[in-house]
């Protein structure tokens, strides 16, 4: 009796790990927190806005998240009051270079009212840029959300 529940022991023990390490690779692959989380948490905005909507325009983010996304963002009849802190365009030398260095992948739409946001993620280093910029145009009430991982 005692060898029989070993024999099924060892199979399920393998089943087991087997979903775990794939919930693992899922989680990492595709980050734990919504896009629309993730923007409001950056860019400091009310989270209980609901008129906020993301949609994925581009997106190289790999295995590990390193790679840029950009997103067309909406942000309602809230827009110019979500952003009323932001700075007033135009970009600053930084935010010009960091589009510069990515417009082989992204292109944000000529913008001439409006306001912006950079918002650097991570410590700053020589070998690595976790960014995000966002762009909101005053005349259409949308917004342009760029992050950039390396």
């Amino acid at each position: 009796m005692n060898l029989t529940k070993k024999k099924w022991l060892l199979p399920v023990g393998a089943v087991l790990v087997i979903c775990l390490l794939a919930i693992a690779v899922v989680t990492t692959m595709t980050g734990t927190g919504s896009e629309k989380s993730e923007f409001l948490s950056t860019f400091q905005l009310d989270t209980a806005t609901k008129n906020v909507q993301l949609e994925e325009v581009y997106n190289d983010r790999g295995w590990f998240g390193d790679g840029t996304a950009l997103y067309q963002v909406t942000l309602g009849e809230d827009g110019d009051a979500l952003t009323a802190e932001w700075d007033d365009l135009p970009l600053s030398q930084d935010a010009e270079t960091l589009l510069e260095w990515e417009s082989d992948s992204i292109s944000l739409p000529d913008i001439t009212e409006g306001k912006w946001m950079l918002v650097d993620r991570g410590e700053d280093s020589e070998s690595s840029t976790n960014v995000s910029l966002c762009v909101f145009d005053e005349g259409t009430g949308t917004a342009w959300y760029v992050t950039i991982d390396t």
